[in-house]
């Protein structure tokens, strides 16, 4: 992501960074079981406690989330943390050997 400087150049923007084959099977496991049980992103947040824009950019993998939000996240889905991380590490090895 990139800002506007005062001179008219593209600046890149340092606080974002290249999210990881984690944070992106974290976000691929948040959509998937809130599909399978029909909640929407507004659904999640008011569940979760966690601001809807915030949920926004972890759904569509634009944001890293911290282990206390994914923690949240899992817990409004009704999901045991331990399983649901097992499941995410799943994901993330699956998506790394299709690379």
């Amino acid at each position: 992501m990139e800002t506007n400087s005062p001179y008219g150049a593209r600046l890149p923007n340092m606080a974002s960074r290249q999210l990881t084959g984690l944070d992106l099977a974290a976000a691929t496991y948040i959509r998937t079981r809130a599909a399978a049980d029909k909640l929407t992103q507004t659904d999640l947040a008011e569940r979760s406690g966690i601001p809807k824009s915030t949920l926004s950019r972890y759904w569509n993998g634009d944001r890293s989330m911290s282990l206390g939000d994914l923690s949240a996240l899992i817990n409004a889905l009704g999901d045991d943390l331990a399983d649901a991380l097992v499941k995410i590490d799943g994901l993330r090895s699956d998506s790394e050997q299709d690379a």
